[in-house]
C-alpha cells in the first residue's frame, strides 16, 4: 500500500469506511470480552485435551495390539498347518507395522488431540 492508501484506510481516519473506523475510546470492555472468552475457551480445550488424549490414544493401541487381540485375530487367520504362536507373531508384525509406526503414532495423538479439545471446547461429554 501507498503512504495515501494507509492514511486513508488507518482506523483512525474520520473518513474511513466504517468497516475500517476505530476509536480507542469506544473500545470498552464489552468489544473485548467476546473474543477473549473465545481464547480463553480455546486454550482450555487445548491444555485439556492433551492430558485426555493419553488415555485415548492408549485405548487404541490396546484395540490393535495387545496380547489378547492379536491372538484373537490370529486364532480366526491360523492356517491349519501352523502354530498358534506364529500366527500371533505375523498377526503382531502386521498390526505393528500398520499401527506401531512412528507416522501412525503421531497421527492417532493428534486425531485424540483434536477430538477431545473439539469436545471440551464445543461441550461435548466425550467418552
Amino acid at each position: 500500500m501507498s503512504k495515501n492508501t494507509d492514511t486513508l484506510v488507518s482506523p483512525f481516519n474520520a473518513y474511513a469506511p466504517p468497516a475500517f473506523q476505530f476509536s480507542p475510546a469506544a473500545a470498552g470492555t464489552s468489544q473485548l470480552a467476546q473474543p477473549v472468552e473465545k481464547t480463553r475457551r480455546l486454550i482450555a480445550g487445548l491444555l485439556g485435551a492433551v492430558g485426555r488424549a493419553g488415555s485415548t490414544y492408549a485405548k487404541k493401541y490396546a484395540a490393535h495390539l495387545s496380547p489378547e487381540v492379536i491372538e484373537d485375530w490370529a486364532k480366526m487367520e491360523k492356517k491349519w498347518n501352523e502354530s498358534i504362536e506364529a500366527a500371533c507373531w505375523r498377526k503382531f508384525v502386521t498390526q505393528a507395522a500398520e499401527h506401531g509406526s512412528e507416522p501412525a503414532i503421531e497421527r492417532e495423538i493428534q486425531e485424540a488431540i483434536a477430538k477431545a479439545a473439539e469436545n471440551l471446547i464445543l461441550g461435548r461429554v466425550s467418552g
